[in-house]
């Protein structure tokens, strides 16, 4: 198994974690090395579409990105950008993790 299919499955373990639903918890996916990109935002699953398999079913299907580096700092910026905003499906009068 390759260290992007071992990360996948530690993600996909911690997103059951999350016990993602919709009236509850969403998710959502960054991946980055030398740049970042959202593989999938908080409102792509709506509904009874909010499952935890659902959500594994979409890590799964994320494709490697070549990890030239480790941009954490362009990470963060892109989740705050475009994951943490309206069209990215920021819930603001949602209980907040930090």
């Amino acid at each position: 198994m390759t260290n992007w299919n071992k990360l996948k499955s530690f993600t996909k373990r911690i997103a059951d974690s999350f016990k993602p639903s919709w009236p509850g918890n969403h998710v959502g996916f960054i991946s980055y090395g030398d740049s970042a990109n959202v593989a999938f935002n908080f409102n792509v699953l709506k509904e009874d579409q909010l499952t935890p398999e659902s959500v594994r079913n979409y890590i799964d299907r994320i494709p490697y990105q070549s990890m030239g580096g480790r941009r954490i700092d362009v990470a963060l910026d892109v989740a705050y950008r475009d994951l943490f905003s309206a069209s990215g499906g920021y819930r603001p009068n949602a209980r907040q993790v930090s």
